[in-house]
């Protein structure tokens, strides 16, 4: 492929077409109109010349090469498998056509001659480092992550470079070596500073471990550089409420403007549908987590509590894999559509055609997310709840669906480009059916209060750290339980512990979990806890409910001045707004009175689960008919608003 150069531009390109009108038959001005149309971007017109210039060269690899790389980048995989194998039988020798052979083969749905191929090639000497890395990315794809590596290193050694350690970052993240991969994505950074990938994803890492202070202004740096990248943006809305020296104001203009960027709004043109206020309506979801992942705790109410009279429920499930639960959702809709790779505007077509009335965005810009498609407006109404607590941003999205609790009426409303529609009553918390017994109180056996927060580490940063400093200062004979991702022990450690120790406490006092394999696993951590910490300025909600379930009240700080109330609004729910404390000094009274009332806090524990199950949280049948109302009466203004 040409290097980006002066004449790698369309004018050049028109020239060179222009002289083969003149001189069709000249071999080199193909060569050069065939690689200067792939440097361009302009696949289909490079496999024409490519094939011209095979006819012209028979018995040549090279044009078949360059065939095969253009009907790659039209997705054509069994055209492109097909090139690259002839160009090999020619070329015995060439490792990058093997490569691209096996990416092919991959792409044709043929994982195992892909990995047999790649396999061949590794095994080669002289490979380039830009083969090396092609391959580096394959073996990640085929779930190879330690070859990966390997291929990588072998790239990095080659020839170093910015994008040999972006790639062994990869691998390495793959293999759980997360301090391998901050290590890496440093080091390209430094070999590419304005690189809006190296920003991001070192950026990521530094959220990922809690330090919004350093991550969020490189995500800004990234966005300044290429502002459509809707994964920057996504990553810097999904992490900017973890920062408190952001107003209300700043998250909300930073997190609609990067989205207006990435995002900008694309309607197609959707059906005429009935505008009769009380017919059945088709309520369209869409998310990646139609799977085994933490929004199995409240996305079942919503497909097996509903009223099927009135409400149909259609899914497009982004999620590439499937497993037990994704067959349990879909068991349970009148429609299911699985959009993973799809574009924007091949799902928004599939939704307008299946004439979608209301849909539910039910991911935000977390992970997976496909906000690109409700820019492009396919259903008369849309609405995000669930999968983010804030404001989308996206000035397509008509409605928030929120409790009153979490979201008092006039104060998010300011901040947030959606109207609010607050549920008479709370979304539903679908328990663990594996969950164990709580356990007796650890601090009957300890002596101590065993304190701690067992959520995503990138909840907690300095200001829930200094906060439990204090806390550990006042109670000498506590000790305070953290997540850390396994494979980052290193760098989430001494970040974790640097306000700890600063605070004077013993870091012999903080207790460090590995995330664990299953959810049985996972959910037995609790049983080491008598405290849970809600984390700070960015609150928890399935954090919190597990917890409580678990018999492990949780001491939520619910600043007044803040923006969301979840937490509060949760334990309000169990009926212990007592636990809930406005400010820091409130916060550390109530830790010290549960010190000092042991038999209280046992009680307690062993009547929290059955609390919690006849509280308002374990109603799926209250929630969903909550929900249906809101969806009813947004659409009734739907109506009313065609009309007007």
């Amino acid at each position: 492929m040409l290097n980006p150069g002066p004449r790698n531009d369309p004018q050049a390109l028109a020239g060179l077409l222009a002289r083969l009108q003149v001189e069709p038959l000249d071999l080199d001005l193909l060569r050069q109109a065939c690689e200067l149309s792939l440097a361009l971007g302009q696949p289909r017109p490079a496999a024409n010349l490519a094939r011209r210039l095979a006819r012209g060269l028979p018995g040549q690899a090279s044009p078949l090469f360059t065939l095969g790389r253009a009907l790659h980048d039209l997705g054509d995989w069994p055209g492109a498998a097909n090139a690259f194998t002839k160009a090999v039988a020619l070329d015995p020798g060439d490792g990058t056509a093997q490569a691209c052979l096996a990416r092919a083969l991959d792409r044709q749905g043929r994982p195992a001659d892909a990995l047999r191929v790649a396999l061949e090639v590794l095994g080669q000497d002289g490979l380039t480092a830009a083969t090396l890395l092609l391959l580096g990315e394959l073996f990640g794809r085929l779930g190879q992550p330690g070859t990966a590596r390997a291929a990588c290193a072998r790239a990095l050694a080659t020839e170093p470079g910015a994008e040999p350690h972006r790639c062994l970052a990869k691998a390495m993240a793959a293999l759980q070596d997360f301090d391998g991969a901050l290590e890496h994505h440093r080091l390209a950074l430094e070999w590419e500073p304005a690189n809006a990938t190296h920003l991001g994803n070192l950026g990521a890492d530094l959220l990922a471990m809690g330090d919004a202070r350093a991550g969020l202004p490189l995500l800004e740096r990234a966005l300044e550089l290429e502002p459509a990248r809707l994964d920057l943006a996504a990553s810097y809305l999904s992490h900017s409420d973890q920062d408190a020296a952001l107003s209300h104001e700043q998250l909300f203009r930073s997190g609609t403007n990067c989205v207006e960027l990435a995002c900008p709004s694309a309607p197609v043109t959707a059906p005429a549908c009935d505008r009769n206020p009380e017919r059945k309506l088709r309520i369209g979801y869409v998310s990646p987590h139609f799977r085994s992942h933490t929004m199995m705790h409240w996305l079942p109410p919503l497909l097996e509590a509903r009223d099927r009279e009135r409400f149909s429920a259609i899914c497009f499930a982004e999620n590439p894999l499937e497993d037990e639960w994704t067959r349990r959702y879909r068991s349970q809709t009148d429609g299911w559509f699985s959009t993973a790779g799809q574009t924007a505007q091949a799902i928004a077509a599939t939704i307008a055609k299946h004439k979608v009335d209301i849909l539910v965005d039910l991911a935000g810009p977390r992970d997976g997310n496909r906000l690109d498609v409700f820019a492009r407006k396919p259903a008369p109404v849309q609405v995000a709840m669930l999968g983010f607590d804030r404001s989308t941003g996206l000035r397509t999205m008509d409605w928030r669906l929120t409790t009153p609790l979490a979201d008092p009426p006039g104060k998010a409303d300011p901040w947030s480009v959606e109207r609010i529609w607050r549920l008479d009553g709370c979304f539903s918390y679908h328990p663990p059916q594996n969950a164990p017994e709580a356990g007796e109180l650890p601090a009957r056996v300890r002596g101590g209060l065993d304190f701690g927060f067992l959520g995503s580490p990138a909840q907690v940063g300095p200001d829930f750290l200094q906060a439990a400093g204090r806390l550990l200062r006042e109670l000498p004979e506590a000790r305070l339980h953290l997540l850390v991702r396994e494979g980052a022990e290193e760098a989430h450690k001494a970040f974790k512990l640097a306000p700890l120790i600063a605070a004077g406490v013993d870091p012999r006092r903080v207790v460090f979990h590995p995330r664990q394999a299953n959810q049985a696993a996972t959910l037995a951590t609790y049983q080491a806890l008598d405290i849970m910490l809600d984390s700070f300025p960015a609150d928890s909600a399935t954090t919190v409910c597990e917890s409580l379930w678990m018999g492990v009240p949780v001491l939520v700080l619910d600043r007044p001045e803040a923006l969301r109330h979840t937490g509060r609004s949760l334990m309000v729910q169990v009926g212990l707004d007592d636990w809930v404390a406005a400010d820091l000094n409130a916060w550390l009274r109530i830790a010290r009175r549960w010190s000092a009332d042991l038999d209280g806090l046992a009680a307690l524990r062993a009547g929290l689960r059955n609390r919690f199950a006849a509280s308002p949280l374990g109603d799926p049948a209250g929630s969903m008919r909550a929900i249906e109302a809101a969806y009813r009466g947004i659409w009734q203004d739907a109506c009313r608003r065609s009309q007007a």
